[in-house]
């Protein structure tokens, strides 16, 4: 039990003491109740934590308290552009490539099983729009029109759990381990995969200050088509303004085999509306060499985000029970 709670039982008992000498027995044995109530109902509001896992790409270390199921939906657009550059910087034609992708939406839901573990499943309805230079890309003879599509459809369903490794303490971090698994078989044909896809990451957080936390995360990702997996790692900082309102600023990254190095950054603000319902925006952008002065460019510098932008809410609602410890 922390420390905090010792003088309020003291005083609980004390004042159980004094009751039984002062006061009849039945009006001291309401009061007694009434004193229990009201530091039960204390110690409730303190544990009475709503962390949604949104927005952002860091894991987080909190699990839904158990009994409650975890809403979780937003918006998001990205937007990527490619132009090539002679070696001396200039323009050496026009661009050729680029899309927009949305995410409408993508959400999460997350029950909360016992005080360490919580379910998850997690899809996006997603729209990818792209067009292409053939000549760049392919070497088609020049004048080839520019190939384009879009893309709509439900993405892969991600099954997963979520649980607490280690309550913080000192400077040892909480920590948690998520784990999931894209299933084959039950998206659209366009964004369908060819073998489960799992995705395994460890995440930690730190309390440097009463307004202060750190979390930060690694893990690996299989796309349901090659072996091998993509790492990735991403750390977040987030300050608790006066209020309900936080910002957050976060760096991340992801690497594969065939690949250099792709880096992100972003920001945004979570709104606690209430104890049951948060709002958040958030913005980023690629961050990199962009290679397009390259003759051979790598493909993850084509496709680096210019800038992404989302928006999203959050509502916890009562599944079963009445226990609402989301942080021990």
């Amino acid at each position: 039990m922390p420390t905090s709670f010792l003088p309020s039982r003291i005083t609980r008992y004390l004042s159980f003491v004094i009751l039984s000498f002062v006061i009849p027995a039945r009006t001291g044995l309401l009061a007694v109740c009434l004193l229990v109530f009201a530091q039960q109902a204390a110690l409730h509001a303190q544990q009475d934590i709503f962390i949604p896992e949104r927005p952002g790409q860091t894991w987080g270390t909190d699990l839904a308290a158990p009994g409650f199921l975890h809403f979780e939906a937003g918006v998001l657009l990205e937007r990527a552009s490619f132009t090539p550059k002679r070696a001396d910087g200039s323009l050496a034609g026009g661009e050729v490539y680029r899309h927009t992708v949305w995410q409408l939406p993508a959400f999460m839901l997350r029950l909360g099983v016992t005080d360490h573990l919580e379910v998850r499943l997690a899809s996006q309805y997603k729209r990818f729009q792209w067009r292409l230079d053939p000549v760049y890309f392919h070497g088609e003879n020049a004048g080839t029109p520019m190939e384009e599509n879009r893309n709509s459809g439900i993405d892969v369903l991600n099954i997963g759990l979520k649980t607490r490794l280690t309550s913080e303490d000192g400077p040892l971090p909480q920590s948690a381990l998520i784990v999931s698994l894209a299933l084959p078989g039950l998206s659209s044909s366009i964004y369908d995969i060819a073998q489960p896809a799992p995705d395994i990451a460890l995440g930690f957080s730190h309390t440097l200050a009463s307004d202060l936390h750190l979390g930060y995360c690694a893990g690996l990702s299989w796309d349901g088509w090659t072996a091998v997996p993509v790492a990735y790692a991403s750390t977040m900082l987030t300050i608790d303004l006066d209020g309900a309102m936080s910002l957050f600023a976060e760096y991340g990254l992801q690497s594969s085999y065939h690949a250099p190095v792709l880096h992100f950054a972003d920001a945004g603000l979570v709104y606690n509306v209430s104890d049951r319902f948060v709002l958040d925006a958030w913005a980023g952008f690629g961050i990199g060499d962009p290679q397009s002065s390259s003759p051979s460019p790598a493909y993850s510098s084509i496709y680096r985000p210019d800038l992404f932008i989302g928006a999203g809410a959050s509502w916890r609602l009562t599944a079963f029970g009445g226990s609402a410890r989301s942080r021990l």
